[in-house]
């Protein structure tokens, strides 16, 4: 299980100390730091002092107006967010950070906490009222941290989803004082009780140069030192020309330092929501340069002095300002532990999935292979279906999955039509994948093949996954027919069906030779190739067995000596077969590993076959692809490969004289390896990591479809 803890400010770090301590014992735990506060004072030192796990990510976003700042916010927390796939995020506070992370995460369906929830101000020109709102609203689990914001929560409609969980600043300042010491007293020259504490940053405080000067000539008439930790906002307004006679002005100070000047000053004057309610536990009384507080029960306890219209009658009323001898406990005991039962409890319940996947063809291994090894590292139970065709069974075996062999014995029914065999091998399908699904229960399954009619008779979503347009292949028309949604390229034919496409923006291939999940390596070629990097010809024919091939052409012999005539002078030439080949090309076939395909051909300096899965391929590792079948012009993503990027080529098959003038024209271009990573370079800035967008619309089903539909521009956060 993974959470995402979002911070920005220093109540947020502050917040975030006790909790994490807690979490990262059970969970795994990614903190992102939105940069809000980014002095060192304010950010760096916090997260030193208190022991919190440097941040996992730091998005440096600390200038600009709300919006801007907020929107920008939003952007890279939404990539991260579907890029780590969370259970659970945890939002603390009333920042724009605060605000940032809770539209994101509601708008991907992310459960989301807000620590902190249902203060209250009443005063909607504050950012601040605007931001806690907002976050309360659209959050899963409400923690209030008092009986005054759990009403109201209540009086908003929120109490279904609300705990009184107390505030979690008290288990921070209780490390903090234990940290804590008075050397920050004697660096100043000050003794405990004979000083007062000062902090302001409210922009109606600092922002007006005016009023900020007013308010520090009077509040400088006290008859005690004041200790004025300038915060970087309030140092913008400050003219230090301006001379006072008992403000001392300090740096911004580590979290223990302040701790301690706060714990034996004799008042603490702020406008800071958060220091009220650290001022109140530590048993300091507090004046509030406010017309309003959101710690109203502070006031009500006589330990909150709230000045609304500072004049120079405040400094009297500041003076003599007495506080009660009851201190009742308004923020709770135990806090963090009790947030943390209710996380614990919460991702408990969180069920893990369970998906079922069917393939039948290497290629669609290939595009699952990463997700499935994702879903199983993440907890969730993933069982694996597959029939006995080319190297599937080996390739499954390699990877170490439990798997279910429907057919060990083959599926092809010797003596018998193409036709037939499919119409027979339907119904054995259909009888062999019930037998093996009796008794168990997805929330997914996966296919390209009849496990759709399966999965509904089993009431079951299904996703049908595929490359293919429908006018090419029309008898998936039945498939697609019975599954929940189609997940195909944006650019599939999917004819009346398009209702149901999930269409995104990439092709099979990138699923797992895209470069965040393959890297070329030369090593895995065999040695003699190593030195021929670049240098060798690799075709690659197929047997076209499936039924619609039937009747069609690929690359025939005849045509195929030629290129290999013509190849031959310009280098070694490579042929990797499934079919039988004529004597005269016997020499050229040489053994290559199957699961180091890619490797031979990125390193490759053309690709010939007729094969669309392995066209595309080398096509989107750069090389040169040219594809010699009848099928090339009925898939939309080739022609896109083509039209659009130049990576690929396709030929029908008897235009012999146009193939070798293709082939003589790539033979002669002396920059054809930079000039196709070029063109890679431009198609891969266009389209997504499939396996990255699969994990996260898998795992979020069917949440996650809702999201695609209403937002096509969620794939930016997949390239």
């Amino acid at each position: 299980m993974k959470i995402v803890s979002i911070v920005g400010a220093r109540p947020q770090f502050i917040k975030l100390a006790p909790l994490s301590t807690l979490i990262r014992g059970s969970f795994a735990e990614i903190i992102i730091h939105t940069g809000q506060h980014f002095d060192k004072e304010m950010s760096e030192f916090f997260f030193i002092d208190l022991e919190i796990p440097v941040p996992d990510y730091n998005l440096n976003i600390n200038s600009g107006n709300h919006g801007n700042q907020t929107g920008r916010m939003m952007i890279e927390l939404e990539r991260i967010i579907i890029n780590d796939i969370p259970d659970l995020v945890i939002i603390f506070g009333d920042t724009n950070s605060t605000l940032a992370g809770a539209l994101v995460s509601s708008k991907l369906h992310i459960p989301l906490i807000h620590i902190e929830a249902g203060l209250r101000s009443f005063n909607k020109s504050m950012p601040e009222e605007l931001n806690r709102t907002v976050a309360d609203h659209v959050s899963d689990f409400l923690f209030a941290p008092t009986e005054n914001a759990m009403r109201n929560l209540n009086n908003e409609g929120l109490l279904a989803k609300a705990f009184n969980t107390g505030d979690i600043m008290n288990d921070s300042l209780k490390f903090a004082e234990l940290h804590c010491n008075t050397d920050i007293l004697s660096k100043f020259n000050i003794k405990s009780d004979e000083y007062y504490l000062l902090t302001l940053h409210r922009p109606y405080n600092v922002d007006d140069k005016g009023k900020l000067v007013y308010i520090l000539k009077h509040i400088d008439l006290l008859n005690e030192k004041i200790i004025f930790p300038i915060h970087p906002r309030t140092m913008k307004s400050l003219d230090r020309s301006e001379q006072f006679r008992n403000i001392i002005f300090i740096e911004p100070l580590s979290y223990f330092d302040f701790v301690a000047l706060q714990k034996n000053a004799l008042k603490v004057i702020t406008d800071s929501c958060g220091i009220q309610k650290e001022s109140y536990i530590l048993k300091k009384p507090c004046i509030t340069i406010r017309s309003e507080t959101e710690w109203v029960e502070t006031v009500e306890a006589g330990w909150n002095l709230l000045l609304d219209n500072f004049n120079e009658g405040s400094i009297e009323e500041i003076r003599n300002f007495q506080i009660p001898e009851h201190h009742p406990p308004i923020f709770g005991e135990d806090v963090a532990l009790k947030m943390f039962n209710l996380v614990e409890e919460f991702l408990k319940g969180k069920s893990e999935m369970r998906f079922l996947f069917y393939f039948i063809h290497p290629a669609k291994f290939h595009a699952f292979r990463i997700t499935i090894n994702e879903l199983l590292n993440r907890g969730h139970r993933v069982d694996v279906a597959i029939i006995s065709k080319d190297i599937v069974e080996d390739l499954v075996k390699s990877e170490g999955w439990d798997y279910h062999n429907l057919f060990p014995e083959g599926r092809r029914i010797p003596n018998l039509h193409t036709y037939l065999n499919a119409a027979v091998n339907s119904f054995r399908t259909l009888y062999r994948l019930l037998k093996y699904t009796r008794g168990k229960k997805y929330d997914l399954i996966i296919t390209d093949d009849l496990v759709t009619l399966t999965a509904r008779l089993k009431r079951t979503p299904v996703i049908f996954f595929t490359d293919d347009d429908l006018k090419a292949v029309p008898e998936s028309v039945v498939l697609i027919a019975t599954a929940n949604y189609v997940l195909c390229p944006s650019v599939s034919y999917m004819g009346f069906f398009k209702y149901k496409k999930i269409g995104y923006p990439g092709l099979k291939s990138l699923a797992h030779l895209h470069p965040n999940s393959f890297t070329p390596d030369v090593a895995k070629l065999s040695p003699e190739l190593q030195s021929l990097a670049k240098k060798y010809f690799l075709i690659r024919c197929v047997s076209a067995t499936s039924t619609h091939d039937v009747g069609k052409r690929g690359l025939v012999d005849d045509l195929l000596v030629s290129i290999v005539n013509l190849l031959s002078e310009h280098g070694k030439v490579i042929i990797n077969s499934q079919r039988d080949l004529p004597e005269a090309l016997q020499k050229y076939v040489y053994p290559i590993d199957k699961m180091n395909m890619s490797h031979y051909i990125y390193y490759s300096r053309l690709f010939i076959s007729d094969s669309t899965t392995m066209c595309a391929e080398a096509a989107v590792l750069g090389t040169p692809a040219v594809e010699i079948d009848d099928w090339y012009a009925d898939f939309e993503q080739y022609k896109i490969l083509s039209d659009k990027y130049g990576l690929l080529k396709g030929f029908f098959p008897g235009n012999d004289r146009e193939i070798i003038g293709y082939l003589n024209e790539l033979l002669n271009n002396q920059n054809l390896d930079s000039e196709f990573q070029m063109k890679r370079e431009n198609f891969l800035k266009d389209h997504i990591d499939l396996s990255k967008f699969m994990i996260w619309l898998f795992e979020n089903y069917p949440d996650s479809v809702k999201v695609v539909k209403e937002n096509p521009d969620c794939f930016e956060d997949f390239k």
